[in-house]
């Protein structure tokens, strides 16, 4: 039976105050998995930097990265461009640590198909880009 056919005048008032809450604590259970989801995608990014020497700045013996990283669950997404400077090896230690984080966390956003095409395109044109760089940073002796 249902509670608005009852034939009291409360019946619908009850059935809708019962679907507001149900729908508010469905809300409320996705916004906390939201932030949940991306305080933990954080935590994981800062673990790309531990045990490398990064510069907000260019510095003399660094090259410069760019590097976007990707991660979500479906419908939400999160995209974040990193800019730094580092010595090459270290340069080459997180932007593989960025391209595995992309490759394992970019698959379950909406864009599943194209994160790891857009991850492995942007890497290997970093690693050119660091290669490059570090001919200048150290000229031939």
């Amino acid at each position: 039976m249902i509670l608005a056919d009852l034939g009291q005048p409360w019946g619908g008032i009850v059935a809708g105050a019962i679907a507001l809450v149900v729908f508010g604590l469905l809300g409320f259970v996705i916004l906390k998995g939201i932030r949940w989801f991306g305080a933990a995608s954080i935590r994981s990014q800062s673990r790309m930097f531990e045990g490398v020497t990064i510069y907000d700045g260019p510095a003399p013996g660094t090259v410069g990265v760019v590097f976007h990283t990707y991660s979500g669950l479906l419908v939400f997404v999160q995209q974040v461009e990193y800019r730094f400077w580092a010595a090459p090896e270290d340069a080459r230690t997180v932007l593989s640590r960025m391209n595995k984080y992309n490759l394992t966390r970019g698959f379950f956003a909406y864009g599943a198909l194209v994160i790891p095409l857009l991850s492995l395109g942007n890497y290997w044109a970093q690693k050119r880009r660091i290669a490059k760089q570090e001919t200048a940073v150290r000229p031939a002796e």
